[in-house]
């Protein structure tokens, strides 16, 4: 279904956000953002845009609608420029192309799950690995997690662990599908090194390098498996007060995310899939090891 737009700047502000951080000509990326919403070319959307932004009621879209407009143009996007989706979602962070108002990193951990849903993890069969299902146990609460293998004992994967355990009965197939989910460890920083130079990098609990702060206040997505010469090192958690599981704390990550000014997910998301579905990789370091071999080569720039 073609995207309707309100106003032709936020397809010219994801055109001009793309070019920058893929580093190919603008022409380019307008014509594969009018592909990507459907239309035949970048005039086509442009002149059917004007012609109809005044009849186009300004409201709220709903949630699922713009996710999956979004991913559908991500996809399209992708295809047309023989660019990994991975990159092409990265490009467009911070845009909300299809949708209106600020875009989130929920909106951008939703899309990211939608992606994997359609490629590497699409929805499996009952108790199969990539099901999202409840974690039972007695004396806790319930938890959700991403199955790895079912059996004694059943694996999983959860917001903070990605080798979490339990009984084969206590894992809780659900009779209507949860969505899958991005966990925590994969996205939220845990500490900052400083770079003799004054940039900063972001690094996971598992130590892997997020994203880099210039001194100029951009930022870089960094290859989880690169290696960082830091001065200094700071913390920013421990596990009394760790964001996973915690509804409040994983907020004020998010926050500090945004206050540092990323607005996309870094690298180290892709491992997801890896770690689902790989039996012999049980940590990050070892999904980042096979990231390292099996990630087609990026030659897209990527800076925010």
């Amino acid at each position: 279904m073609r995207a309707q737009l309100h106003t032709v700047n936020r397809a010219k502000i994801a055109a001009r956000s793309m070019s920058h951080r893929l580093k190919i000509r603008l022409s380019s990326c307008q014509e594969a953002i009018a592909i990507g919403l459907q239309y035949r070319n970048w005039h086509e959307l442009v002149s059917v845009t004007e012609k109809n932004s005044k009849a186009v009621i300004q409201c709220d879209i709903d949630k699922n609608f713009y996710l999956e407009t979004e991913t559908t143009a991500i996809f399209r996007i992708s295809e047309h420029l023989k660019i990994p989706d991975r990159d092409i979602q990265h490009a467009l962070a911070g845009t909300r192309l299809t949708g209106h108002g600020q875009a989130t990193l929920t909106d951008q951990i939703e899309i990211r799950a939608l992606c994997f849903r359609q490629t590497s993890l699409p929805l499996s069969i009952r108790r199969h690995p990539g099901e999202v299902g409840i974690i039972r146990e007695a004396g806790y609460d319930d938890r959700i997690g991403i199955l790895k293998s079912y059996g004694k004992p059943t694996t999983l994967i959860t917001d903070g662990s990605c080798n979490s355990m339990c009984g084969d009965f206590e894992y809780i197939s659900p009779r209507q599908g949860i969505p899958l989910f991005v966990p925590s460890r994969l996205y939220l920083p845990y500490g900052q090194w400083t770079e003799s130079d004054g940039s900063i990098v972001l690094f996971s609990r598992d130590y892997k390098p997020l994203w880099r702060i210039c001194q100029s206040k951009e930022v870089v997505r960094i290859n989880p498996w690169d290696w960082i010469n830091w001065d200094q090192q700071v913390w920013f958690w421990d596990y009394k007060n760790s964001p996973f599981d915690d509804e409040q704390r994983h907020q004020e990550e998010v926050q500090r995310l945004k206050e540092f000014g990323v607005v996309s997910l870094p690298l180290l998301v892709e491992a997801l899939p890896i770690l689902i579905l790989d039996e012999k990789v049980n940590k990050v370091d070892g999904a980042v090891n096979a990231m390292e071999r099996l990630l087609e080569p990026s030659e897209v720039g990527e800076a925010i």
